[in-house]
């Protein structure tokens, strides 16, 4: 009922002014009574104020979320008894794979604000959970004991995520008293194990058919063991790219080699003066991928449609610290050595007679960064590249 005077008939008789004193005991002495008879049937009637508890209005938003859609009241008001919220900064991990997990004792977790991230062993992402969806609910329902996934708050909306902590035994009650609501936990549970098992076959068809050849067709990794290989290019991604779109941009910060596995690309300083065009196979940034320098040394630009695979250091690392070959150790330290040698002694323009070039010299090191040495035995033939070669 609206309480505006305006609004309703007799509103003439309300707008009478009441001055200090004024009640409505004494406006019946002076009018007799029977106006204020009137008076009493039409005054609106105020409702009182209906305070609604934190606890209520958290209820309340979670029976509409999409998780909880079909549940009873009775049971989101047993799971949301005793629960905490939790802030996560970016990239903060909710929880761990391989976290052991038992009914009754592991929680189940809702996301109120942002979204999280979901990655296997590899770090590799599998998807995002959402506000209003659950995640974590195989390992609180007992049906896996050890959690499959990572779950960690995402980075790309340059916030945290709040997600709402459920304990195990809270869970393990409210399911007791009402076991058909655990259909629902476990409908999502294989449903998202479903999807999850799909997505890793076809990705481990893509490292087969894809990765590896791509890897092993490069001076960096060619010649190195398939097992290795198959290490480096596990937790690799690749973009895709459209013409004209920037890859990369000279002086950022560099962790990875960018392997182009399909399209064009074209090279440019610094000052935007264009250097040179790369095809498919070729790579860039190899000194990033081996921790000798951390910064892309020119910009990359497609000007094509281009597929770029990230070969991180961090993979790489990995890939040789796991990997059973002492000589791979020793071949990849090696290499590391020899580069960082050859920019501090700045060849190979040093070494050109002639030019009389500084081996302190900020472009002679430039060129030393990317400089690929090659040794060859006596009597071996070292043939020129052709000119459809992708670098």
């Amino acid at each position: 009922m609206s309480s505006a005077a305006g609004s309703r008939p007799g509103s003439r008789l309300l707008s009478k002014p009441v001055v200090a004193g004024d009640s409505p005991g004494s406006r019946r002495g002076s009018t007799g009574g029977d106006e204020d008879k009137l008076l009493d049937g039409k005054r609106p009637l105020l409702s009182p104020k209906v305070v609604v508890s934190p606890r209520e209005r958290l209820r309340a938003r979670v029976g509409n979320f999409p998780a909880f859609k079909q549940s009873r009241p009775e049971f989101i008001h047993m799971l949301l008894a005793d629960t905490t919220e939790e802030h996560l900064d970016e990239d903060q991990v909710a929880f761990a794979v391989g976290a052991v997990c038992g009914f009754g004792t592991t929680p189940l977790f809702i996301v109120l604000d942002g979204q999280m991230t979901v990655e296997n062993r590899l770090e590799v992402v599998l998807g995002h959970v959402y506000q209003g969806e659950m995640f974590g609910e195989g390992g609180a329902i007992g049906l896996a004991e050890e959690r499959t996934a990572t779950v960690r708050a995402g980075k790309d909306q340059g916030r945290g995520c709040i997600i709402l902590r459920i304990e195990g035994s809270v869970l393990e009650a409210a399911l007791v008293a009402y076991p058909e609501e655990r259909d629902h936990l476990e409908e999502t549970f294989y449903r998202r194990q479903t999807a999850n098992q799909d997505f890793e076959r076809c990705r481990e068809h893509w490292v087969a058919k894809t990765v590896v050849p791509a890897l092993e067709g490069t001076a960096l990794f060619g010649g190195c063991p398939d097992d290795l290989l198959y290490d480096v290019a596990g937790p690799l991604t690749e973009r895709t790219y459209k013409d004209g779109e920037i890859i990369c941009v000279c002086g950022e910060p560099a962790d990875s080699m960018l392997l182009l596995l399909e399209g064009t690309v074209e090279l440019e300083s610094k000052s935007g003066a264009r250097i040179a065009h790369l095809g498919g196979g070729a790579t860039f940034g190899e000194v990033a991928a081996l921790d000798i320098f951390s910064y892309r040394t020119a910009t990359i630009r497609s000007i094509s449609r281009a597929r770029v695979l990230s070969v991180t250091a961090k993979a790489v690392r990995t890939a040789i610290q796991n990997s059973p070959e002492p000589l791979v150790k020793k071949a990849f330290a090696r290499l590391a050595e020899s580069r960082h040698e050859q920019v501090e002694k700045g060849l190979p323009m040093s070494a050109l007679p002639m030019i009389n070039a500084r081996a302190d010299d900020v472009c002679v090191r430039a060129v030393a960064l990317q400089s690929e040495r090659i040794e060859l035995q006596a009597g071996q033939v070292w043939p020129p590249l052709p000119d459809h070669d992708a670098c």
